[in-house]
């Protein structure tokens, strides 16, 4: 058994059995110092730092199995994880279409299709609900206020139906573009998630700039085809940088190690 096999299996034990995934980063990223072209432990370190909630250099990681060894179905599978953690839905359904052209028969892929599509559906909905819900929230304030006035205050301040129109043109305005600010922060949030960031173990020495080859581009999936039909994202569509940080616990960990 080679060196940098016994450092994968130690790195797998401490994700899986100890729990531990900085000690599997450090683990992994030593079977690196060994091996550079190692795809199972690029894979496996993707996956310990998608635990750490790290998502950029899992996502890093991910594209450097993918480079290595571009019909290897499970370097696409880490790939789409690490953007259905980060909410980037588009990306994950077509990375987990590429995943799935290459390993057809993994019902786990499959799902994970399928749950990244609804996802990917609410998401769309949520663009259209902001608005609209910041809309009848300060339109009923306005409302409200116009009523307060006319019935139970002593001293009313509008005295026309232009001045109870007008405020409520104004509340219901402002619900709209709050609805909007809203939408914008959070898409903002999200889109700074996978920018490179100084993780903890980055910052303890774990993370080698040598253990990581150089990725130039995403190898991106062109041409998806929804297995539903319901969505079909553009092949032109990228992987985004991104600004939220998700506070839920990453999805699909301990699935899948090599």
């Amino acid at each position: 058994m080679t060196t940098a096999e016994q450092f994968r299996l130690d790195g797998n034990d401490a994700l899986t059995q100890q729990n531990n995934p900085l000690l599997a980063i450090q683990l992994y990223t030593k079977a690196l110092k060994h091996d550079r072209k190692n795809k199972a432990v690029f894979s496996n370190r993707s996956l310990a730092y998608l635990r750490c909630r790290q998502y950029a250099e899992a996502l890093q990681d991910a594209l450097a199995a993918v480079q290595i060894d571009p019909d290897w179905a499970k370097g696409y599978f880490r790939a789409a994880e690490v953007y259905v953690n980060t909410e980037h839905y588009h990306e994950a359904i077509t990375f987990y279409q590429k995943a799935l052209q290459l390993s057809p028969t993994d019902e786990t892929m499959g799902q994970r299709l399928k749950d990244a599509e609804h996802k990917l559906c609410s998401q769309t909905k949520e663009k259209v609900d902001f608005p609209r819900y910041g809309m009848i929230g300060l339109g009923s304030v306005g409302s409200i206020l116009i009523l307060v006035d006319q019935f139970a205050s002593r001293r009313q301040t509008l005295h026309s139906w232009f001045a109870m129109g007008l405020l409520l043109i104004i509340c219901i305005g402002f619900g709209y573009a709050g609805g909007h600010l809203a939408q914008w922060y959070r898409q903002t949030r999200r889109e700074s998630f996978l920018l490179q960031q100084t993780s903890q173990t980055e910052r303890a020495g774990v993370y080698g700039k040598t253990s990581t080859p150089t990725v130039t581009a995403a190898p991106f999936p062109t041409d998806p085809v929804s297995s539903t039909g319901r969505v079909k994202p553009s092949s032109g569509d990228r992987q985004r940088r991104v600004f939220r940080k998700v506070e839920k616990k990453p999805t699909g960990v301990g699935k899948m190690i090599s």
